[in-house]
């Protein structure tokens, strides 16, 4: 005899957190078990209404090592997401390293990276310019770790280099400063005059050298010795008679102080040369 079996399908029970509803899904209702989603109990779909539409999905801006995935939300929407890669590339070769630069290892996000970070603490010392020279940072490493310094001229003062006292010694001098290279040349720092184009030109050092006067000297040669005193920080010495000189040029003869003779024009005259003080200042006849 014919007779009936029947089986029965035991559909899944989903049970939803607290603040959702379960919910039918659209276009289950006919089937043996319907699917249902937890939908929040701000959104409950009305069974029989037509489920609002889905809001346009905006793309997401994903990072480094991160990659977009599609997922559907709470609402029963698709959604953007990113999540990091399954898999980490292999690290690229350390990078050259430029003076004060360290390799460090950041583990922060999806895959471990090794960046370049400057040390300045690990910069090699750089020599120190000369006390007239003014340090600037060549342009071309100015942006580098550890930029590199050139020693400059300043373009505001006078670069001096001393010639008679002190040689070689160079120093700076601010505009209007005046000093003494040696007792007879006297030197200022003056600014420089206005160039065509309006751009003034660098500052520089006048000196001017003091002329001794010798006339007297050569005056009182003819008929006197004289002997220079030179004092210290004097620039012309001081010149004095020691002896006396008779005769005609080209022959004449030496008389020291105290010694007398027969003049050569008149017998009957004599002659000496004697020390005559007069304001302070020895003479000699």
């Amino acid at each position: 005899d014919g007779s009936t079996s029947c089986t029965s399908t035991a559909c899944e029970k989903t049970v939803c957190e607290i603040g959702r509803v379960l919910e039918v899904v659209r276009g289950t209702e006919e089937q043996c078990c319907p699917q249902h989603t937890c939908m929040p109990e701000a959104l409950p779909l009305i069974k029989g209404a037509a489920a609002p539409p889905c809001p346009s999905a905006k793309l997401a801006e994903c990072g480094e090592f991160q990659e977009m995935k599609t997922i559907t939300g709470p609402d029963n929407c698709p959604r953007y997401v990113c999540e990091c890669v399954s898999t980490c590339p292999l690290r690229e070769p350390a990078p050259v390293l430029d003076a004060g630069e360290e390799l460090v290892t950041v583990t922060k996000g999806c895959c471990s990276t090794q960046v370049k970070q400057c040390k300045p603490e690990n910069c090699p010392k750089q020599e120190k310019c000369a006390d007239y020279l003014e340090a600037k940072v060549n342009l071309e490493t100015r942006d580098a770790c550890c930029p590199q310094f050139v020693c400059e001229l300043p373009q505001d003062k006078c670069i001096y280099t001393m010639k008679n006292v002190e040689v070689g010694t160079t120093s700076v001098k601010n505009i209007g400063e005046t000093w003494s290279d040696g007792p007879c040349e006297s030197c200022s720092c003056e600014a420089g005059v206005g160039s065509k184009g309006g751009q003034s030109k660098t500052p520089e050092s006048v000196c001017s050298v003091t002329r001794c006067d010798l006339s007297s000297k050569t005056r009182n040669e003819v008929s006197y010795v004289m002997s220079n005193t030179t004092v210290p920080g004097e620039c012309c010495a001081v010149f004095s008679k020691i002896a006396c000189k008779t005769g005609e040029a080209g022959n004449q003869l030496i008389k020291q102080i105290g010694e007398t003779w027969k003049s050569s024009s008149d017998l009957c005259k004599t002659l000496s040369c004697v020390s005559k003080e007069a304001a302070g200042t020895h003479y000699y006849l």
